[in-house]
C-alpha cells in the first residue's frame, strides 16, 4: 500500500504539470465571440503573482454579452467547454470538467491530502478581486470570489477555490482505487495459497504412494531373498549329507585311487624318458596342488596354514624356473629348500596312500620339488643350464648365504602375521596354525620346561630353523648321494604307507574278529540253556 501510495505521488508531482493545460473561453473573439487560449496551470507554491495583459483584459471583461457566451458555451453541443464532447472511452478529462478540476485539485494537494493554508500572495489576490469590483459589475466580482465563475489559469485564487472544493472526491476515488487493488491482490494471494495447498497436498500423495510401493517391493525382495537363501542352505545341507555319507566316500576314494596311481605312473615314467623337461609336468602338478590345498583350507577354515615354508618352497622353485632361470642367487635360494622338504617326509610321515586326498596332497607338496631339483642337476639344458652353473660357480659359503637369507625372509614373515598382525583374529576365531599344531595338537608345549613354556612361540621357530639347517646339507651334496637320498626318501613314503593300510586293516580284522567270537560265543550260551 505504501509502495502504491508513492508511485501515484511521484507520478502526479512529475506528469500534473504538463497534463494541465486548460483551455479559457476569450469573447472577445471577433469572429464568433469566442476564442481558446491555452494557459498552464499555476502551483500555489510557485510564487507567480503577475498577470498578462491579454489575461487581465479578458478578466476585467464583464459584460452582458461576455456572460451570455459563456453561459451557452456551457450548453452548446459545439462548444468546446460543454461535456457532451468527453470521450467515454478516455480517462482524460475535458479542460475545465468537474473531473479535471478534481485531478488538479489532487495535484496541488501536498502529500498529507490537506489543502495548502493561504500566504502573504494571497492578498495581492484579493486586492485583484477589489480591482475588479470597482471597475463595473459587483455581482460578477462577488460571483468570482465565491468561485462560481469561469476558470482563468492567471488567477491563483481560482486554483485554491477549485482545489479546495474537489479535494474530497480525488480521495475518495483514490481510496477506492486501492481498495480494489487490495482486494484483487488478496484475491491473487488466496489463489496463490489454495494452489500452494493443493500442490503440497500431491506431493505428500505422491511420495506416500512411493512409499508405500517401495515398501512393498522391498518386502517382496526380501521375502524371495530370504526364501533363496533357505532353499541354498537347505541344498548344502543335503549335499554336505550325501557326501559324507559312507556311500560318497567311498565313491570318491575309489576315483582318487585311480587317479593317483596313473599320476605315480606318469611321473615315473616322464622321469626315465625325459628329465630335462620333467620341470613342465612339475609345474602343472604342482599348480593343482597349491590350488586344491586353497580350496580345502577354505572349506575346512584351515587357511593360515597357507603360509607353511612348503607353500613358500613350491613358490620360491616356480619362480626361478620361469621367472629368473639364469640367476645363480635365486638357483642357490632354490636349491636350499630341498634339504628341508627330505626331512619333512620323514618328520610328518607323509605316507603313500592314494585314496585319501588330504594325505596324497600333503606328500605332493614336499617328494616332487625334490625330484625336479634332482633332474634339473642332472640333465640341465638351455637356460636352467646357465643358472645352475651360475650359482655352483659361486664359493660355498656365499651359497650358503643366498640359501639363509632365502630362509630368513619366509621366518620374518610369516612371524610378523602369524603372531603380530593376525594374533588376535587368530585366538578370537580358535584357527589353527602350524604352531598351534605342534604346541596343542602334537603337545610339544607341555613337554617343555616351564621356564620355556612362555616362550613356545621363540622355541617354535628356532625349531623350525634348526629343521632348515639341518638340511641345508642338501646343496653341497654330489649327484649321487642326492640319489641315494632320493631312494631313501620314496622308501620311507611307501613304508608309512604300508603301515597304514596294514594297521588300519589289522585292526578292523581284529575288531571283526571279536565281534565274530562274541556273536558265537553268545549263541552257544543260549543252546546250552536250552537244552
Amino acid at each position: 500500500r505504501i509502495l502504491f501510495t508513492i508511485a501515484g505521488r511521484v507520478g502526479a508531482a512529475v506528469w500534473g504539470p504538463l497534463r494541465c493545460m486548460e483551455e479559457v473561453l476569450d469573447p472577445t473573439n471577433s469572429t464568433d465571440g469566442v476564442r481558446r487560449r491555452r494557459h498552464s496551470a499555476r502551483l500555489v507554491e510557485s510564487g507567480s503573482d503577475g498577470l498578462d495583459a491579454d489575461d487581465t483584459a479578458v478578466a476585467s471583461d464583464t459584460s452582458p454579452e461576455r456572460s451570455r457566451q459563456w453561459g451557452s458555451s456551457q450548453d452548446d453541443a459545439c462548444s468546446p467547454n460543454s461535456k457532451s464532447h468527453e470521450d467515454p472511452f478516455n480517462d482524460e478529462d475535458a479542460p475545465g470538467s468537474e473531473d479535471d478540476a478534481d485531478e488538479r485539485a489532487a495535484l496541488y494537494t501536498g502529500r498529507s491530502g490537506r489543502i495548502p493554508k493561504p500566504s502573504r500572495k494571497n492578498f495581492k489576490n484579493q486586492t485583484d478581486t477589489d480591482n475588479f469590483k470597482e471597475s463595473g459589475s459587483d455581482a460578477s466580482a462577488e460571483e468570482m470570489q465565491a468561485g462560481q465563475g469561469y476558470y482563468d489559469s492567471c488567477s491563483e485564487h481560482s486554483d485554491r477555490t477549485s482545489t479546495s472544493r474537489n479535494v474530497m472526491p480525488m480521495l475518495m476515488r483514490t481510496r477506492r482505487t486501492r481498495r480494489h487493488l487490495k482486494e484483487r491482490v488478496d484475491g491473487l494471494v488466496q489463489q496463490l495459497r489454495l494452489r500452494r495447498e493443493v500442490f503440497d497436498r500431491q506431493q505428500r500423495n505422491l511420495a506416500n504412494t512411493v512409499n508405500q510401493k517401495a515398501k512393498t517391493v522391498n518386502q517382496k525382495l526380501r521375502h524371495q531373498w530370504m526364501t533363496q537363501q533357505e532353499r541354498i542352505v537347505l541344498r548344502s545341507k543335503q549335499m554336505t549329507t550325501k557326501l559324507q555319507s559312507g556311500k560318497a566316500r567311498a565313491w570318491r576314494h575309489k576315483w582318487f585311487f585311480a587317479f593317483s596311481m596313473m599320476d605315480l605312473q606318469l611321473t615315473t615314467f616322464w622321469l626315465g624318458a625325459s628329465p630335462s623337461t620333467y620341470h613342465l609336468y612339475f609345474t602343472v602338478q604342482s599348480l593343482t596342488v597349491l590350488s586344491f590345498k586353497c580350496f580345502d583350507y577354505r572349506m575346512t577354515a584351515n587357511h593360515y596354514f597357507l603360509f607353511d615354508y612348503c607353500f613358500y618352497g613350491n613358490a620360491l622353485i616356480l619362480c626361478w624356473l620361469w621367472i629368473l632361470p639364469t640367476n645363480g642367487w635365486a638357483y642357490n635360494a632354490a636349491d636350499g629348500v630341498v634339504g628341508t622338504f627330505f626331512i619333512s617326509v620323514a618328520a610328518f610321515r607323509n605316507s603313500c596312500v592314494p585314496h585319501d586326498m588330504v594325505r596324497w596332497s600333503h606328500a605332493w607338496l614336499h617328494i616332487p620339488p625334490v625330484m625336479v631339483m634332482l633332474c634339473i642337476g642332472m640333465a640341465a639344458e638351455g637356460d636352467h643350464l646357465v643358472g645352475v652353473h651360475n650359482g655352483l660357480a659361486m664359493p660355498w659359503y656365499q651359497r650358503l648365504a643366498q640359501a639363509y637369507a632365502a630362509y630368513l625372509m619366509w621366518a620374518v614373515i610369516y612371524a610378523i602375521i602369524i603372531f603380530g598382525f593376525l594374533r588376535k583374529r587368530i585366538r578370537r576365531k580358535n584357527r589353527d596354525t602350524l604352531y598351534s599344531y605342534f604346541a596343542y595338537g602334537m603337545k610339544v608345549r607341555d613337554k617343555l620346561p616351564k621356564s620355556l613354556q612362555p616362550y613356545s612361540k621363540v622355541v617354535f621357530m628356532l625349531g623350525h630353523q634348526s629343521l632348515f639347517l639341518a638340511g641345508i646339507w642338501w646343496i653341497f651334496l654330489p649327484q649321487i648321494l642326492r640319489i641315494a637320498a632320493v631312494i631313501v626318501m620314496w622308501t620311507i613314503f611307501f613304508h608309512n604307507g604300508g603301515r597304514f593300510y596294514v594297521d588300519h586293516f589289522w585292526k578292523s580284522h581284529e575288531r571283526n574278529t571279536l565281534l565274530y567270537v562274541d556273536a558265537a560265543y553268545d549263541a552257544m550260551q543260549k543252546e546250552s540253556n536250552d537244552h
